[in-house]
């Protein structure tokens, strides 16, 4: 053969390696891809039949097992995918092509010349005169073979074919590697939903079937607490007064833990909201505690946005209320949220000159159930900023927060921008 025809050969062999890496970025359908590549390898190399083998174990004896997962065949060649012969081998059955296979290298025959055995057994009965095998491994390990069957001729192979062969499973090894990679976090997404609708609906069912009872153990306390005040000395009536207090707590617990379960679950049509008016009818709700506290409450660069008007009016009462609740004694409360556009979303700054919130608790707040103080310094069940944050991410934002101990936080979240004012 000519340099120029090996020239040919060789950039025709680059350019059809170039289509199958494409064919294998491009879909990410594993069935249809691999179809697309075994015909037209099949096709370029003239082959009558094309397969690929995976490695497993079985579950119960644990013995290494090999399967024929996918199958190309030349019109008017027999399919062997529904073969059961072909399925559940024992690795061993064919020792002879398998140890080359082992040591990285090609089994390459003509079945007619091969010695006696379960090899020659197996490929005679399937009608094949000359047969190619190539390993496949994955981070160091054999995971399979793919072959290359000729049932009309005897044939060897070129070295150019060979090495074109050999790229031809190196992308079928990365591109099994993809697969398996986004099939484990598929896996790990749908556990990670089902474990979260599992809990959700714990929560809502617990919280809702609590209600009933701890209503009853309420209104019997008070009861008690009333027809027999004059009877109950000072220690008893205290007691009385922690079940109380314990079961308005409890009440406020399982409210929040309702909501919580709720989040996303229930979603109005979007609106536009114009956040002056939210706010100022926000500062409305809280007046008594702003003013008791001569608080200066302040909104920077109002804003109209297209999003849901609730969920965001939550976010922002359960911001203010914790500004408001954790301000510094004998200090005047300064609280201002300031808006910020972006090319593709809205960024919210609420801040304070409150207690601030030391760095090692940053990621403890967003915690279901976590408090940094006892109920006896600062009211409140610990699920404030956890629904805050769900509400956040529910709407397709995320939130996080800088903060000085004795000096102040600020929450920072983002919403996409759907439409400019």
């Amino acid at each position: 053969m000519s340099s120029s025809s090996n020239s040919f050969e060789t950039n025709f062999l680059l350019k059809k390696n170039f289509e199958i890496v494409s064919i294998f970025l491009d879909y990410s359908d594993w069935t249809t891809a691999l179809k697309q590549v075994f015909a037209l390898v099949g096709e370029h190399v003239r082959v009558d039949r094309i397969y690929f083998f995976e490695f497993h174990t079985d579950p119960v004896t644990q013995e290494e097992l090999t399967s024929q997962r996918f199958e190309w065949v030349k019109n008017g060649i027999e399919p062997m995918l529904d073969n059961p012969d072909l399925q559940n081998l024992p690795v061993e059955i064919a020792a002879d092509f398998m140890r080359p296979l082992q040591d990285n290298k090609p089994f390459e025959a003509i079945v007619r010349t091969m010695p006696e055995g379960n090899t020659k057994e197996i490929l005679s009965s399937q009608d094949i005169l000359s047969i190619l095998v190539l390993p496949i491994w994955i981070e160091g390990k054999m995971y399979g073979f793919i072959g290359f069957d000729d049932c009309t001729n005897e044939r060897g192979w070129k070295e150019e074919e060979l090495h074109f062969l050999q790229s031809i499973t190196s992308n079928l090894s990365s591109a099994i590697s993809r697969r398996n990679a986004m099939m484990e976090v598929e896996k790990k997404a749908k556990e990670l939903i089902r474990i979260n609708q599992e809990l959700e609906q714990f929560a809502y069912v617990a919280s809702h079937d609590l209600q009933e009872p701890l209503r009853m153990i309420s209104e019997f306390l008070k009861l008690f607490e009333k027809k027999y005040a004059d009877t109950v000395d000072e220690k008893g009536k205290t007691y009385i007064r922690y079940a109380v207090e314990g079961s308005v707590r409890m009440k406020k617990i399982i409210l929040d833990l309702l909501e919580f379960s709720r989040v996303g679950k229930t979603k109005s049509a979007m609106e536009e909201v114009d956040l002056e008016e939210l706010f100022n009818s926000l500062k409305l709700l809280y007046i008594n505690k702003i003013e008791s506290r001569n608080a200066e409450v302040k909104l920077i660069n109002p804003i109209k946005m297209l999003t849901w008007k609730s969920p965001l009016e939550q976010v922002l009462m359960n911001l203010l209320d914790n500004a408001l609740k954790y301000a510094k004694p004998e200090v005047q409360p300064k609280i201002e949220l300031r808006m910020e556009e972006e090319e593709d979303q809205w960024l919210f700054h609420f801040s304070d000159n409150g207690i601030g919130i030391p760095p090692q608790y940053f990621d403890r707040i967003f915690v279901i159930f976590q408090r940094l103080h006892t109920k006896e310094e600062y009211e409140g069940s610990g699920m404030g900023l956890a629904i805050t944050k769900k509400i956040i991410e529910n709407m397709g934002g995320r939130i996080w927060l800088e903060s000085e101990h004795q000096v102040g936080t600020t929450f920072h979240f983002s919403l996409p921008k759907l439409i400019t004012r």
